[in-house]
């Protein structure tokens, strides 16, 4: 197992990017930047690569608290399946509303055990997800796409993506409450989502020329 830290190859960040992988060398700790600013979208990156695009993808965010059992739990998840084509997660929400009617995001509700393989089911994936191999190998062949649709919204667009690849998304069931660490998202993108309607916009981009797998 690998633990790929992803940033965008910028200069003011580069100084501190350079300390952390001096402090973690001893880690097996790889650290990957990418030549451009791609937003949520950075932590895909390493499923881009062909070292990586052959191994599970796991994700999650630097401004949660997860439980100490989250990682597992989501390997568990994977290997108790015999479906390559299943994206699991922790967290969730559920689309609410139909195709010219949906609900502002805000108001979607918070996925429950029992939408744990609903198609309206929309996995946020800095709640933890474990993606297949090469699920997401060709995604940045779409950044056109998401930089200019959903550029904020990662997890609406994977949703289109898996979609379009006939992928599924399955909640994990009963796992315990997911914290974000007090006040790290002021600035954040949940801001710009939520409190901004980055994640409506999203959604009225996209259903520009899908339905999100959902019927008409």
């Amino acid at each position: 197992m690998k633990l790929l830290c992803t940033e965008c190859n910028k200069k003011k960040d580069i100084n501190e990017f350079n300390n952390l992988k001096l402090k973690y060398a001893k880690y097996d700790v790889v650290f990957e930047t990418t030549n451009e600013d791609l937003r949520s979208y950075k932590k895909y990156a390493p499923a881009t690569k062909h070292e990586y695009s052959k191994h599970y993808l796991v994700t999650a965010d630097d401004d949660i608290i997860y439980p100490i059992n989250w990682f597992q739990t989501l390997v568990n998840a994977a290997g108790n399946s015999d479906r390559q084509d299943t994206i699991f997660g922790l967290r969730g929400v559920v689309i609410s509303g139909g195709k010219g009617s949906f609900e502002k995001y805000s108001n979607w509700p918070k996925a429950e055990a029992s939408d744990y393989r609903s198609p309206r089911l929309v996995l946020t994936t800095g709640g933890g997800c474990i993606f297949p191999p090469e699920t997401l190998a060709d995604i940045y062949e779409h950044k056109n796409t998401f930089m200019e649709e959903a550029p904020t919204s990662d997890d609406l667009f994977i949703k289109y993506f898996l979609n379009s690849k006939k992928c599924n998304e399955e909640l994990v069931p009963h796992f315990p409450e997911i914290v974000t660490w007090p006040r790290s998202q002021n600035n954040s993108l949940w801001k710009q989502n939520l409190m901004l309607g980055g994640n409506d916009r999203a959604v009225n981009n996209l259903l520009s020329f899908c339905n999100l797998g959902l019927e008409e």
